[in-house]
């Protein structure tokens, strides 16, 4: 075929195969009638002749009126989730996918998050991204704020599956997850809990008022505007949180549906045990450069509060020279006391961090300790088994086996929700092309 949909962020454009260009070819290019994922194949001579650049159909056994034709006319789409191949473009999907559940893992500012307008945190206020993670830990001092890049978040994931490893294996742990998440029955436990998210919102009022001032916010207008060249100000509260819930849907849809084997088990692997339900202190995740390094930032920071404070209540003028302050603007004296007692809270500080972070792995720890040795493998042996469970938590049975399922599914949602997923293509949205 000669034409096909190209998409660009949430954008589709109809291209001729002629008109892609050398920067195009890493696109994603999709079939107007069936949805496909296409494959961009330029021009060549065979034979002498000079065949075209065309757009080719996957060998997924799709019938298609557009894979005989080179023009068509109809618009009408099927839903992508069930038509779309295992292609290479499709492993660009998955990889985009993933990419953005690292970013809700990662504490590092340079990962480009795009948290969800209706995820609320305290954060509004000073007009700048909230950040998308769990508030209760948020509001503790630093807790993982040491976990900046991809290499740190898996260092983490090792270190958990170790941590399980004595008595349960983490591997089938994962494999039993991923059955979960692949059952069909979790599609109507997805969409209870995802409306129950919604009617949240609307009613209540602290985080209506959170979403209201954000979405009032001179810079949640402007960061909208450029990411998706619209004014949301112009939208009602109800559109935005159908559009948000239509968004969740649909991904969890394309987990349940079509995400790989390999990609589901690097999703489940950043859920367990990239969580922060099992946060790793931080002298267990970095090497001895980078503690050095965040230490003795967490440090800096602390002398300046001390400096600050000392010679505040001495009556001293404040350093004001320049709007950055600097050690050696304090006087000798000041720095020294200061020093000391900026090593002394940081020793406290993460003395009450670890104490806070094991308090905290120890509830994850036994949930898991307290399930049935033979509870995985009645999951992995017998197909049927996670679809009884869900018909057991249908019928609010309570069961070792109910409550996995629950918590499989309740953690895979609780994520999905912080993001807006709008930033990728929509090859997963809730709605039928």
């Amino acid at each position: 075929m000669y034409k096909a949909l190209m998409i660009i962020g949430n954008l589709e454009t109809l291209v001729s195969a002629g008109e892609v260009e050398h920067k195009d070819f890493k696109r994603i290019f999709q079939c107007p009638i069936c949805h496909s994922t296409l494959t961009s194949r330029q021009g060549y001579i065979r034979n002498g002749s000079s065949m075209p650049p065309t757009f080719v159909h996957p060998d997924n056994g799709i019938s298609c009126t557009a894979r005989n034709s080179y023009e068509f006319t109809s618009t009408s789409r099927q839903n992508a989730l069930a038509l779309i191949n295992q292609g290479q473009s499709n492993k660009k999907l998955e990889r985009a996918f993933l990419n953005c559940i690292e970013y809700l893992t990662v504490e590092s500012g340079a990962t480009p998050r795009v948290p969800s307008m209706l995820w609320s945190d305290k954060t509004y206020l000073f007009e700048r991204l909230p950040h998308p993670r769990d508030l209760r830990i948020q509001s503790e001092p630093w807790t993982e704020s040491y976990v900046e890049k991809r290499s740190h978040l898996k260092k983490k994931i090792e270190y958990n599956k170790i941590s399980i490893s004595d008595f349960l294996d983490p591997d089938i742990l994962i494999e039993s997850a991923i059955k979960v998440i692949k059952s069909p029955n979790l599609s109507w436990y997805v969409d209870q809990k995802v409306k129950e998210f919604g009617e949240e919102i609307l009613v209540d009022r602290n985080v209506m008022d959170g979403f209201l001032k954000k979405k009032d916010n001179s810079h949640w207008q402007s960061y909208y505007s450029r990411l998706y060249s619209k004014d949301i100000g112009n939208f009602s509260v109800k559109y935005l949180i159908e559009e948000h819930i239509s968004h969740i849907r649909g991904i969890l849809r394309y987990i349940n549906r079509s995400l790989s084997k390999e990609n589901s088990q690097s999703l489940i692997e950043s859920l367990l045990f990239g969580s922060l339900a099992l946060p790793v202190m931080v002298d267990d995740l970095l090497a001895s450069q980078e503690l050095t390094k965040y230490k003795n930032s967490r440090k800096n920071q602390l002398f300046l509060r001390e400096a600050h404070n000392l010679q505040e209540a001495e009556g001293m003028e404040l350093p004001t020279k320049s709007p950055v302050v600097f050690r050696t603007d304090f006087p000798d004296y000041i720095q020294s006391k200061a020093w000391q007692l900026a090593q002394l809270e940081l020793e406290n500080i993460l003395e009450e961090l670890a104490d806070r972070i094991a308090k905290r792995r120890q509830v994850r720890l036994e949930f898991l300790r307290k399930l049935p040795e033979d509870l995985f493998e009645k999951i992995l042996e017998n197909p049927l088994f996670v679809d009884k469970v869900f018909i057991d938590l249908y019928n609010s049975k309570e069961t070792s086996a109910v409550q996995f399922i629950r918590f499989i599914s309740d953690e895979l949602i609780s994520l999905i929700k912080r993001y807006d997923w709008s930033i990728l293509p929509l090859f997963y949205k809730d709605i039928l092309f």
